[in-house]
């Protein structure tokens, strides 16, 4: 999906009150950004709308380094739904961390001086926050690999002058009351006060680990921040000293004129507690402290104490674009280890959360280092192997992914939804790097293997129709007939309630119907399967099948079609790091070349190919020098072509309809080259290979009448005029399947093959 013409859609980040937050691309500079959209329901409110476009122009006043970027605001002019553009943050939300970790005032700090600062900033401008809590406070990481929190969301941020009434009466649900003033929960007019009492709870959680205020319902929370006196912070954490927790009080009186009266005045006392490190803090905050007066001379004596751990700088924190996991890591690098375990367990869950975001090499470093901590456990590496192996298919990295996933089947359970996965991820590897023979004993394997839960149940029956489909496109059909013909009851059965399994249900019906040329049919499949890949919640796979339902338009001649939906999926692919980015390029090569752009063709074709043997996809190659020998041949390149169509037929070695496909084409270059014997000679192994497996997904016109006409070239002509018998009998057979009439005269008239074969057949005489 693109939104205000330019931003794609990646995956969803989060859901806030007003709306989604999606990872996005702007398909025009490539950058990566976030996007926020306005709620449906909240689109027709003017002052909602008012509200989410003013905390645009807000956050747009306010340049500091340690405010979240707005880049756009708009409104989708296919919809009407409004969106703000920001910066996209790699990173977790301090609650990620506070939710698992206790941090002691200097690692608080740490955290915290530059969001102080950029509040100053904010108040400097006369704006108060006023949703100021953990979530609002983002740990980014940036190019560098360096920690740079962000203040984010001032989507409740308002001008002095009017902010009233925040919370107890007519703006209801805005703010958190947990954090709330107790002016701010009174409905009093504010001031940059009730920012100083927020950031004191936020202090109070982060190093008490506890809500200062809290309660078992809204009434309870506003009864305790009006009447309440919290415990000291030096009750709950011993490495909190009395100076540093009188501070916090003090951010924390109710008499807002007896709380600190600035944010500035905040900061300035925290950094002259004596038992803080205020020197080697501002040190390391120079550029965010610039605008404080320098600290006052301290008659105190800091008490002489061991170093703790997490003092030091925060600097290269490895964290993922997920809001909530992974904050083990965190952890670690400010020195807080609370055991191997709880480590490894964060670094597991980030590897999960960042294959599901399309992370792909984070996930694969973090399930890697999650590796390296588990020694002696082996689910964890299992479930690790296992996550790199999908991470590396998409990647293109197909060698890589079957060696994970073989580890990953060994280390599971037998039986179990993993390993089934695992076996499914192994076929497909194995079938892209054309390891052929071991997709029957996979096959056999899982047919074997009874599931040992419901789960299990629908994770079979997907890794039994990907093994399936393998089987078909390596040539082995009445194994893959088998395969599909064992789970069709639990198929049935289960496919209602599972739009995974009737998602990879469909793709096996939408490769038959390519397989035994019925692009018609094929159609009808891919586009079900597009919709139950997107119901399960898997873009990815929904991408591929949007890829190859454009191929089945390029088999229809339906070259305009197939333009247009080859650069909407060619972006998605390129914005999701996706090896398959290469084969829509190759596609959209043919698209172009059909089109008449050949030099942008044979372009874009020569980048595809380069990159596939990159990354050892063999049968993907060998389409992909199909097509770019076809536009060197309309360039009259005739010598690269030949050689395009050689390295193909090798490239196939163990994808027999590739392969048959490679031959017809070397068969039609050689004759163009009047090289007769050899073009018969291949034309006819094209031929066999095409019969034995039963039928070809592309190029099956092709085959037919390369081989008649080298018969015709040979004098021989009565099996010519058998052969184009058959091509064109064949030819109008495949016709008939197509029930929309405009497509079916496309099919006949715009693929150029088949257009050839039917003039050949009412002219009876060789043309060229």
């Amino acid at each position: 999906m693109v939104i205000g013409g330019k931003y794609a859609l990646l995956s969803l980040r989060g859901e806030g009150g007003e709306g989604p937050l999606f990872e996005a691309q702007n398909t025009w500079t490539g950058r990566r950004v976030a996007i926020k959209l306005l709620h449906a329901r909240l689109g027709r409110n003017e002052h909602s709308i008012a509200r989410f476009l003013d905390q645009a122009r807000t956050a747009t006043r306010l340049e500091h380094p340690h405010i979240v970027d707005v880049l756009d605001i708009g409104q989708d002019q296919s919809d009407g739904s409004y969106f703000i553009v920001q910066e996209f943050l790699r990173g977790h939300d301090l609650r990620a961390l506070i939710d698992r970790q206790q941090l002691d005032p200097a690692q608080a700090l740490n955290l915290l001086v530059p969001i102080i600062a950029a509040l100053i900033a904010v108040h400097d401008h006369g704006i108060v926050h006023r949703d100021l809590k953990p979530e609002n406070i983002f740990l980014a990481k940036n190019a560098l690999g360096t920690v740079v929190p962000k203040l984010i969301d001032f989507g409740v941020a308002r001008a002095v002058s009017t902010v009233t009434k925040s919370v107890a009466h007519h703006e209801r649900g805005v703010g958190t009351i947990e954090y709330a003033s107790p002016e701010q929960v009174r409905g009093d007019m504010l001031d940059a006060r009730a920012d100083v009492w927020s950031m004191g709870v936020v202090f109070y959680e982060v190093i008490g680990w506890k809500r200062p205020f809290d309660g078992a319902d809204e009434g309870a929370v506003v009864a305790n921040i009006l009447r309440l006196d919290p415990p000291g912070l030096e009750q709950l954490n011993p490495a909190v000293s009395s100076d540093f927790a009188s501070v916090i009080a003090q951010a924390l009186h109710r008499d807002r004129d007896r709380r600190w009266p600035s944010m500035r005045d905040f900061l300035q006392a925290l950094l002259e507690c004596p038992s803080i490190p205020g020197e080697e803090i501002r040190a390391r905050h120079r550029a965010v402290l610039g605008s404080l007066a320098p600290p006052k001379p301290s008659t105190a004596s800091r008490p002489s104490e061991a170093p703790r751990p997490g003092n030091r700088t925060i600097s290269v924190i490895d964290l993922d674009a997920a809001q909530s996991l992974g904050a083990g890591r965190l952890q670690s690098e400010l020195g807080l280890e609370s055991g191997s375990r709880a480590t490894t367990d964060g670094l597991a869950a980030a590897a999960e959360r960042a294959l599901q975001t399309n992370a792909l090499d984070e996930a694969i470093a973090d399930a890697e280092r999650a590796i390296r901590r588990a020694i002696g456990t082996p689910g964890v590496t299992a479930r690790m192997r296992l996550v790199q192996a999908v991470a590396h298919r998409w990647r293109g990295a197909h060698v890589d992914a079957a060696r994970c996933a073989f580890e990953a089947m060994e280390l599971h359970p037998r039986g179990s939804a993993p390993w089934f996965e695992s076996v499914g991820e192994l076929a497909v590897a194995s079938g892209a790097i054309g390891e052929r023979d071991r997709l029957g004993s996979l096959a056999a394997a899982i047919l074997g293997v009874e599931p040992s839960d419901g789960e299990a149940a629908a994770a079979r029956l997907v890794a039994a129709f990907r093994i399936a489909a393998w089987l078909l496109r390596t040539g082995q059909t009445e194994r893959s007939e088998s395969v599909r013909a064992a789970v069709a009851e639990g198929a049935a059965a289960l496919g209602p309630r599972e739009p995974l399994v009737r998602a990879w249900y469909e793709v096996i019906g939408a490769e038959i119907g390519s397989h035994q040329g019925d692009p018609g049919a094929s159609i009808e499949h891919l586009q079900r399967a597009v919709d139950a890949f997107a119901e399960a919640g898997d873009a990815r796979s929904a991408c591929v099948q949007r890829q190859n339902l454009a191929n089945q338009y390029i088999q229809l001649g339906a070259y305009a079609e197939a333009d247009v939906a080859l650069v909407e999926v060619l972006k998605a692919a390129l914005a999701m790091k996706l090896e398959m980015a290469s084969v829509v390029k190759a596609n959209h090569a043919v698209v172009l070349a059909r089109i008449g752009d050949v030099a942008a063709a044979a372009q874009k074709a020569r980048e595809a190919v380069d990159e596939l043997v990159a990354r050892g996809n063999r049968r993907a190659e060998a389409f992909c020098r199909i097509y770019l020998a076809g536009i060197l041949s309309f360039q009259k390149d005739f010598v690269a072509a030949e050689d395009e169509a050689r390295a193909a037929i090798v490239a196939a070695s163990s994808a027999p309809e590739a392969r048959a496909y490679a031959f017809a084409t070397l068969g039609a270059l050689l004759l163009r080259q009047k090289k007769l014997h050899e073009a018969h000679e291949v034309a006819s192994r094209a031929m066999e290979i095409m019969i034995s497996i039963g039928g070809v997904s592309e190029g099956e016109s092709l085959i037919r009448l390369v081989h008649a006409v080298s018969l015709r070239a040979l004098k021989r002509h009565d099996e010519a005029e058998a052969a184009l018998d058959v091509a064109v009998a064949r030819l109008r057979e495949r016709a008939e399947r197509i029930s929309d009439e405009r497509w079916r005269k496309s099919f006949l008239e715009n693929i150029a093959e088949n257009a050839s074969t039917l003039a050949r057949a009412g002219k009876r005489d060789e043309v060229g």
